[in-house]
């Protein structure tokens, strides 16, 4: 899975443009720390293993996220580990453990990406079309971002992430 990943910034306002995402499933049956759960799988470009969850802020993310995310179901690529509890319609809290920091992070692009299109899929999937479908994403780091996309059938498309960013540096390359 590779795509063009297209960015423009307004002020502080940056929207990134991201490939179609693939391989979704959902309602995948996994035993973690002796019990059964059930998660949703998507790749927007990095795999992304989404569980719903309530009292979000009490989970143990760096605990239990290790065994998620090296799970045999997920081999041999791995999987980021989304825990999400969703706090209105089109409002979710999300918090990510990352493959390669294997760790719990601030924030998640991709994550919050796949985060709000498994969430619509949950209430939406079988609506038929959307144009502009908008989810919002509360992140560890209190930011909140802005996912929207096109359904139609069952396919994602035109999916684009909004969020702030702050100049904090500049830098040269020299070849």
């Amino acid at each position: 899975f590779r795509s063009i990943i297209h960015g423009s910034v307004e002020g502080e306002m940056v929207t990134v443009t991201l490939g179609e995402p693939n391989d979704y499933e959902a309602n995948i049956p996994l035993v973690v720390a002796g019990r059964e759960i059930q998660v949703s799988y998507i790749d927007t470009g990095v795999p992304h293993t989404i569980i719903f969850v309530e009292g979000l802020n009490k989970i143990d993310v760096n605990a239990i996220a290790p065994e998620i995310r090296f799970h045999e179901r997920f081999s041999p690529r791995g999987t980021n580990v989304n825990f999400v509890e969703q706090l209105k319609t089109d409002y979710i809290q999300v918090r990510t453990y990352e493959r390669g920091v294997e760790h719990e992070t601030r924030a998640c692009g991709t994550g919050a990406v796949a985060s709000a299109i498994v969430t619509f899929l949950n209430a939406y999937e079988h609506s038929g079309q959307r144009t502009r479908a908008r989810v919002k994403v509360l992140t560890t780091s209190l930011e909140v971002l802005e996912i929207s996309f096109d359904y139609d059938n069952g396919k994602i498309s035109n999916v684009q992430l909004t969020g702030s960013a702050k100049f904090i540096a500049r830098g040269e390359y020299l070849s």
